[in-house]
């Protein structure tokens, strides 16, 4: 006899047991894991659903050693959303048959909608693609052919430009639940967190640029923004990209581009132990891109060549809290600037003028 549970992810985890034959009638996945161990233990099944969603598996073939198994992932990822949230599962199905002592199962991921696009990349099928999915995974391959640069930072730096750029955050998010998903942010062009930082993940994705979701809170909310290796493969070199909070009312930024869990740890908050750390600055924007200052005259310099380029909007430079201080009354006079602030950047301070 086969049997459907049901393990469900959204504000809350549920599980559910029904007797029906939808798992007989289901079409073969178009990848599948076979794993020859006995899950024993919720970690050993836990790690079983990581490979799946890390590798983009439709489904897999396990064992257990009881249904308790299960039942208790589904409590170990009701204590932990996170998890699913950050693997880009919205919930799992299980059929299952009792042989002796032990339960042979099939699993099947239930995939938010910018992991299906991932996936499809990966198999090279759209056809596993509904209409909307269809039209992200088409924008999102549209947005990386115009964008992809000569190097692994342009790239991800340009990626970060056009969504900040083209996506309004969407203040009314309550009436559209499209604001919390790529829908929203590639399609409709306005989103939350949630639409930005999954945008984000499926560009890199489809850029050749590995990076993952995370979830936290910032400015006492809950948020979302990702991170990305631009390490080798014998060494990752992680930093966190916030697209969001770079989407600023008072100008376009990129203080939260390429930054380490230092200047990221001033602002948000997230579980480290279920992320990689970041711990580097050599590529964040403003030592990547020479706007970081030592002196007077490099200052002066920079904030002349930014306003040359850009015009106006938010100018930012980084430098020594001390320089900033130092250099406070040059800044209030420089272009009759209506807003100068120095904000905390880790151990340096980033000033903003802006005109």
């Amino acid at each position: 006899m086969k049997r459907i549970i049901s393990l469900l992810s959204a504000a809350a985890i549920a599980l559910s047991l029904a007797g029906c034959d939808w798992f007989d009638n289901r079409e073969p996945a178009e990848l599948e894991y076979v794993n020859d161990e006995v899950a024993e233990t919720v970690e050993k099944l836990d790690e079983i659903v990581a490979h799946m969603s890390e590798n983009f598996f439709m489904s897999a073939s396990v064992r257990m050693s009881n249904i308790k198994v299960w039942e208790q992932l589904g409590a170990y990822y009701e204590s932990n959303p996170d998890i699913f949230i950050m693997r880009g599962v919205a919930g799992m199905e299980i059929s299952y048959r009792e042989v002796g002592n032990v339960i042979h199962a099939e699993i099947f991921p239930q995939y938010e909608m910018f992991m299906k696009a991932i996936i499809a990349y990966e198999v090279g099928d759209t056809d596993i693609l509904d209409d909307r999915e269809r039209q992200v995974y088409d924008a999102a391959k549209r947005t990386v052919d115009a964008n992809k640069a000569n190097t692994t930072w342009a790239t991800s730096h340009a990626l970060h430009v056009y969504l900040r750029d083209s996506i309004t955050y969407d203040k009314n998010y309550d009436d559209n639940p499209d604001a919390f998903n790529i829908y929203g942010a590639l399609i409709d062009r306005k989103a939350v967190c949630q639409g930005y930082a999954q945008a984000y993940r499926v560009l890199l994705h489809f850029a050749g640029i590995e990076n993952i979701m995370v979830t936290g809170t910032a400015g006492g909310e809950n948020h979302a923004w990702n991170l990305v290796n631009y390490g080798s493969r014998n060494s990752d070199e992680w930093y966190h990209v916030d697209v969001t909070w770079n989407d600023r009312e008072d100008g376009a930024s990129n203080r939260f581009f390429n930054v380490n869990d230092i200047v990221l740890g001033a602002s948000h908050r997230w579980e480290r132990d279920l992320y990689p750390s970041a711990t580097s600055k050599r590529l964040n924007y403003y030592h990547y891109s020479g706007t970081n200052a030592s002196t007077h005259n490099e200052l002066v310099a920079i904030f002349g060549n930014l306003y040359r380029i850009n015009g106006g909007g938010a100018l930012e430079v980084l430098c020594a809290w001390d320089l900033a201080m130092d250099e406070l009354g040059f800044l209030n006079d420089y272009a009759d600037a209506p807003q100068v602030s120095i904000t905390r950047y880790g151990g340096d301070s980033l000033l903003t003028v802006i005109l």
